[in-house]
C-alpha cells in the first residue's frame, strides 16, 4: 500500500529540502558506519514514505479483493464469538417469559417449555384457573396439597382434644379405598361416583361458555389425582374441584328418594318437574312430588339431612333446592391445592 524513495543527500544540501517534511513522513537516519576525516561532508540517509490513496489502492483488484476477503473473516469470527457468549450465558440464565393472569396463575415460558402454576381453594365448586389450552396439546397435570371435608367438624374435634379426627386431611388422591367415617353421604352423591372422594378433578370448558355443575366423566372431564397426562380433544379453559357433593335438583331428588325410602322413582322425571315450577312450589308440594308430607317428618329423622329452621318447611334439601343453593357440601371445605400445568407438546 505504500512505496519508498531512499534518498542521499550532502549535509549542506539539506537544508534545501526541509519543506518535504511538511508532506511527507520522514526518517532520518546518521550513516555513522566510519568515521570521516576531519572537514569532509557526512552523508545523511533520508527514507521517504508516501502512502498510496484510496483510488489508487482500489485500482489493485488483487489487494482490493484480499483485504475484503481479511474483512469478512474477521466479521465472522466477531459473530462467531458473540454468538457464543449469548448461547453460553442463557444456558447459565436461560430467558423466560412470566406472566400472570387475572384468576392467579402464573405462567413461566421460555424456548423449551411452558408451565403453569395456580392454587385451587378446595371450597370452590369449579374454580377457574384462566389457563388456555388447545386441541391436540398434551398437558402434564401435577398436584399437591391438603384438605378437610368440614371446617366446623374439624374445630369441633379439635376443641374436644379428640386424639383421632373422624375426618381425616386428605390430599388431592382424595380418601383412596375409603370414605369419611362422618357425612357418608359423600360417597353415595359425590361428583364421579366411580373417583375417591374429595379427589381432584379437572373439567375443559370452552371460552364463554360456564362448566357443567355434576359432569359425567369423559375425555372434557377428568380425575386428575396427583399426576395426569392429558391429550386435549378441544379448545379451553381449565376448571377445577374436589369429588364432592354438589346439589344440582336431579341429586336433591335423589336424596329425598333416599329419605322417604321411595322405590324405583323416576328420578329425572321428578327434577324436571321440580325444576319447572321451582318458584311457584311450596314446602308441602316438594314433599308431595315423594309421597309424603310434613307431618311425617320429625326432627332427626332424616339423619345426614338436617333439621332447619327455614319457615316454609324443616328440612335443608328444600331450602337448598328453593333458593337453588347447590354449594353447601363445598363452603365447608378448607385447605388448598397447588396445582402445575405443564405443556408438554403442542
Amino acid at each position: 500500500m505504500h512505496f519508498k524513495k531512499i534518498l542521499i543527500f550532502e549535509q549542506h544540501n539539506l537544508l534545501n529540502h526541509t519543506t518535504m517534511a511538511e508532506e511527507t513522513k520522514t526518517k532520518v537516519r546518521r550513516n555513522t558506519t566510519s568515521a570521516k576525516p576531519a572537514g569532509e561532508p557526512q552523508k545523511i540517509t533520508i527514507e521517504v514514505t508516501r502512502y498510496k490513496s484510496l483510488l489508487e489502492a482500489l485500482g489493485d483488484w488483487k489487494k482490493v479483493f484480499r483485504v475484503i476477503i481479511t474483512i469478512s473473516f474477521i466479521g465472522v469470527l466477531l459473530f462467531a464469538g458473540i454468538t457464543l457468549v449469548v448461547l453460553s450465558v442463557k444456558r447459565i440464565y436461560p430467558y423466560s417469559d412470566i406472566t400472570t393472569n387475572a384468576f392467579g396463575a402464573t405462567t413461566i415460558k421460555n424456548e423449551k417449555s411452558e408451565v403453569s402454576y395456580w392454587l385451587l381453594n378446595t371450597a370452590e365448586l369449579w374454580g377457574n384457573s384462566g389457563i388456555h389450552v388447545k386441541k391436540g396439546q398434551v398437558v402434564r397435570i401435577i398436584a399437591s396439597g391438603k384438605k378437610h371435608t368440614a371446617i366446623h367438624h374439624l374445630v369441633d374435634e379439635t376443641r374436644n382434644n379428640k386424639p383421632r379426627l373422624s375426618n381425616p386431611w386428605s390430599g388431592t388422591e382424595g380418601f383412596e379405598g375409603r370414605e369419611s367415617k362422618r357425612d357418608t353421604a359423600r360417597s353415595r352423591y359425590k361428583i364421579f361416583r366411580n373417583a375417591n372422594q374429595d379427589a381432584l378433578l379437572m373439567q375443559i370448558v370452552p371460552v364463554g361458555s360456564e362448566p357443567k355443575d355434576r359432569p359425567r366423566e369423559s375425555s372434557q372431564a377428568i380425575r386428575i389425582g396427583e399426576q395426569r397426562e392429558v391429550h386435549i380433544e378441544q379448545d379451553g379453559i381449565l376448571y377445577f374441584t374436589v369429588n364432592d357433593i354438589v346439589l344440582d335438583t336431579e341429586t336433591i331428588v335423589s336424596m329425598m328418594c333416599e329419605i322417604v325410602n321411595k322405590k324405583n322413582p323416576d328420578i329425572e322425571s321428578i327434577a324436571k318437574d321440580l325444576d319447572n315450577n321451582r318458584k311457584t312450589i311450596t314446602y308441602e308440594s316438594f314433599l308431595g312430588k315423594f309421597g309424603t308430607d310434613s307431618l311425617s317428618f320429625t326432627k332427626g329423622k332424616y339423619g345426614e339431612f338436617e333439621y332447619s329452621n327455614n319457615p316454609d318447611g324443616r328440612i335443608e334439601l328444600y331450602g337448598y333446592f328453593k333458593n337453588g343453593y347447590k354449594t353447601p357440601w363445598f363452603e365447608d371445605n378448607v385447605g388448598s391445592f397447588l396445582i402445575i400445568v405443564e405443556t408438554l407438546s403442542e
